[in-house]
């Protein structure tokens, strides 16, 4: 028997989702056992992928157990075999007519949908503008039995809060209700268009014009003329009671009100007394067209409703969200909204400044460089509970500049209360973090060092006794152990000292000039053993031609050293199985010396490179003071140079120092002397 289907057959279930997902076929007939891809599978496949498809089950046995397993898979019918045709006819019909009820179900939604979005604009234009559309359905079918009474007023529209007006083919006005014979004066007899502004240039286009030759109704904007003692009275209204906010506000008490109500009569009729023309009032017109018995348009209705006072709110809305979003750029501090996707919907000024274009964005991608949301991140934890949440961070602006923030959270919720974004405020407290290390960063410094120097004067012990014991034993070799020994102890304590100056505050300079080449060979065989000691590779990429450049020897030498004893713990710290290596480079580059120090051990995230340089930050836990790196980059911008760093977790670490070759005279200070009361001058 033919249905009229067009039918698409597979051999096997993988084969029939091949071909269901190239062409899609509303309804989909299957066995229940198939070698693979079961017909029930096959079904929850396919619902997951398009939920409309409908499916009948076929069967062989007429298990009830397997007709209930289809029916929760959501299949329409189960059949059994042999297949009827006339049971087979009514699974299909049954098909479609739950396709053709969820399309009627869709359509109505959407109109429904439609209508009401449209009712909801209706609304917010003016309560007025309800009435006038309600009004309009049922005044064309009315009117008709009025028409004898059009030489006197429409009664029936004497109430209505709006201008209406009957017009004849002609294009004449043959009656108006009162209100508008009381705003725009005796109009019977005149033309349709005169009211109107601007209108009599093109009279055709007039709404009850086109009504007339259109054959249906129209709605449009205009602008209507008030007659003159009209538009005194409408003008003094509103100058009254403008003046007369402003007279209420300025005072703020009960005398203000009397002020406000003093000020609104004088200010109405001073500006009646100067109307000198008609005021013009914006209007929403609504026509509609009358028909005989035979179908002809033999009238229209024409309804304007003021909006005056709709546009003034309008005006209102809009420079109080104006202010707000004033408000909004001028806070100073970050605010953003986020949806529940931690994406930016909006950004106030201060944080676009510092954080160009983040909408689209990721806090945490623009504040930290990570690829996902950070450990107790506030904007999640208020998405969780809907209670507003505070936390501090460290952030880093596109500038680089790293700030302390404090972070406050808010949750925005929707009509019925369910959180869909958040606001999160981030005040910048950098300069009060500043001022509690300033206080509590001699108290940290005074427990490292003495724990530093507690150990060096345990060395130094050692090695004294060493030395005693040697002299006292006339044991030379005893006597160079405990020497090194103390030369080690007294180097170590000079750098500590030098730290703590510059840590302090910038010492003056103890500069020279000094042989490039030369200098960078000291620095290397200085930390060569160091790498030695730990079977770290150690090689040196030097130019020959370096020349030479002004720097302090001691402190310059102290700063590479420390990045150079940097790149070994990096070395140290990472388990991969490779062999690990140090590289330190000099080249010159116009009038600088650049050096580099590189190394492929751990590496670091972005959050940690950022940190690097910061006062008593240290990746050595308990083991470091936390002063090298900080002190080494204060030295290196002292000489007028820069430090950078570049790194990858895992793939090792560069620093590169650039030095100028001169000196900067901020940093030479005064003129020295090589000896008090010489002469000889050292610049």
């Amino acid at each position: 028997m033919d249905m009229s289907y067009d039918v698409l057959t597979a051999e096997n279930g993988e084969k029939a989702l091949e071909i269901f997902r190239r062409e899609k076929p509303p309804i989909v007939l299957t066995d229940i056992k198939m070698p693979g891809i079961g017909g029930v599978e096959l079904l929850r496949i396919i619902k997951r992928e398009d939920p409309e498809t409908e499916g009948v089950m076929i069967s062989g046995h007429g298990d009830m157990e397997l007709a209930i397993e289809s029916l929760k898979s959501e299949a329409t019918d189960f059949i059994t075999k042999p297949i009827r045709d006339d049971v087979l006819e009514i699974a299909l019909k049954r098909a479609n007519e739950r396709m053709e009820t969820r399309r009627q179900l869709k359509a109505y939604t959407e109109n429904l949908e439609s209508m009401v979005r449209e009712k909801s604009e209706k609304l917010v234009a003016a309560e007025r503008l309800l009435a006038l559309g309600q009004a309009v359905e049922g005044l064309s079918s009315a009117i008709w039995g009025m028409a004898g009474e059009l030489e006197g007023d429409l009664r029936y529209l004497n109430e209505m809060p709006c201008f209406v007006s009957l017009h004849d083919p002609s294009l004449r006005i043959v009656a108006t209700n009162p209100l508008m014979r009381e705003r725009l004066g005796d109009r019977r007899g005149a033309a349709s268009w005169e009211i109107f502004a601007g209108r009599a240039a093109d009279p055709e286009r007039c709404p009850v014009a086109v009504t007339f030759r259109e054959g249906r109704g129209q709605r449009s904007r205009e602008r209507i003329r008030l007659c003159e003692d009209e538009a005194g009275k409408a003008a003094g209204k509103a100058a009254g009671k403008a003046a007369g906010t402003a007279a209420g506000t300025a005072v703020g008490t009960e005398a203000g009100t009397e002020a406000g109500t003093e000020a609104r009569k004088e200010a109405g009729k001073a500006v009646v007394k100067e109307a000198g023309k008609a005021e013009e009032i914006p209007v929403i017109v609504h026509t509609a067209p009358i028909r005989d018995a035979e179908g002809r348009i033999i009238l229209v209705i024409e309804i304007a409703a003021d909006i005056t006072e709709f546009n003034r709110l309008n005006e209102e809305l809009a420079a109080t969200r104006r202010r707000y979003r004033r408000l909004f750029d001028t806070v100073p501090c970050y605010i953003t909204v986020q949806d529940r996707d931690m994406r930016i919907v909006e950004a106030n000024a201060r944080f676009r400044e510092d954080f160009p274009d983040p909408a689209g964005g990721f806090c945490y991608k623009l504040y930290k460089g990570r690829e996902e949301p950070c450990e107790g991140c506030p904007v999640l934890e208020t998405f969780a509970d809907g209670q507003s949440h505070s936390a501090e961070a460290v952030v880093t602006a596109a500038s680089g500049d790293r700030y302390n923030v404090l972070i406050w959270t808010a949750p925005i919720e929707d009509e019925a209360g369910r959180v869909i974004h958040v606001m999160e405020m981030s005040t910048n407290i950098t300069q009060l973090h500043k001022m509690r290390d300033q206080l509590s960063s001699l108290g940290l410094l005074i427990g490292s060092i003495s724990h530093g120097i507690k150990g060096m004067l345990t060395g130094l012990d050692g090695g004294m006794y060493l030395v005693n014991s040697g002299m006292a034993k006339n044991d030379c070799d005893l006597v160079r152990e405990g020497w090194g020994t103390v030369k080690m102890m007294v180097e170590r304590i000079r750098a500590m000292v030098l730290d703590i100056l510059y840590y302090a505050r910038e010492r003056e300079l103890n500069w020279e000039e000094v042989d490039a080449l030369t200098f960078a060979e000291e620095v290397a065989a200085t930390f060569a053993p160091k790498a030695q000691q730990r079977e770290i590779a150690f090689e040196k990429d030097f130019e020959t031609a370096l020349g030479a450049f002004e720097i302090d020897r001691g402190v310059v030498h102290a700063a590479l050293i420390s990045l150079l004893e940097n790149a070994r713990d990096a070395c140290l710290a990472d388990k991969a199985d490779k062999k690990h290596q140090i590289r330190f480079a000099a080249r010159c580059e116009g009038d600088r010396i650049i050096f580099s120090v590189s190394d492929n051990g751990i590496g670091m995230d972005r959050e940690t490179k950022d940190a690097l340089f910061t006062l008593f930050f240290s990746l050595k836990g308990q083991k470091g003071t936390g002063l090298g790196l900080f002190v080494s980059k204060k030295i290196i911008n002292q000489h007028g140079g820069t430090i950078s760093v570049e790194s990858e977790p895992g793939e090792g670490t560069t620093f590169t120092i650039r030095v100028p070759r001169s000196l900067p005279e901020a940093a030479k200070g005064r003129e020295k002397t090589d000896k008090e009361g010489s002469g000889e001058k050292k610049t």
